[in-house]
This record gives structure tokens, C-alpha cells and sequence, in this order.
């Protein structure tokens, strides 16, 4: 689980998996060097603050059920 209040930015240290990514709120930076984000359930966005950038992939890793992406506002780069 990645857990980070709404002030501030959250900068992704090392590759990372979680079950369901929800983002409301908040800079979620192109960290400085390659990593990987791999989502195993749902993803959803609902902010237009920045969302990655070049250094960030973002993987959909389930091996169960359907997986969805939502996204409300913002873009993904």
C-alpha cells in the first residue's frame, strides 16, 4: 500500500507492486531513475497533478480477474 497526504510530492524509491492504486490527489514525480509501478487489481486517477514521466512504467500485473483502469482527469505520460 502507498499511503502519502495530499501536500507534497511522492517520488517512487524502487520498483513497487500493489494490489489496487487509487489516486485522488497529490504530485506522484517521474522519479530520477527506471522504475516500475505494477498494479495486480484495479487503477484509478482523479487529479490532474503530474502523474510520472519517462522514468516511470506503469504495469497491470493480475493473474485473476478482470483488471480496469480509470481515469477521471489528468494524463499520464
Amino acid at each position: 500500500m502507498i499511503n502519502k497526504t495530499a501536500t507534497g510530492t511522492f517520488t517512487l524509491s524502487s520498483d513497487c507492486t500493489v494490489n489496487n492504486f487509487t489516486r485522488t490527489n497529490g504530485v506522484f514525480d517521474n522519479p530520477s531513475a527506471a522504475r516500475i509501478l505494477t498494479v495486480q487489481g484495479n487503477f484509478s486517477m482523479s487529479t490532474t497533478d503530474t502523474f510520472g514521466g519517462a522514468n516511470l512504467t506503469l504495469t497491470m500485473g493480475g493473474s485473476g480477474a478482470t483488471q480496469t483502469i480509470t481515469q477521471n482527469a489528468g494524463t499520464m505520460s
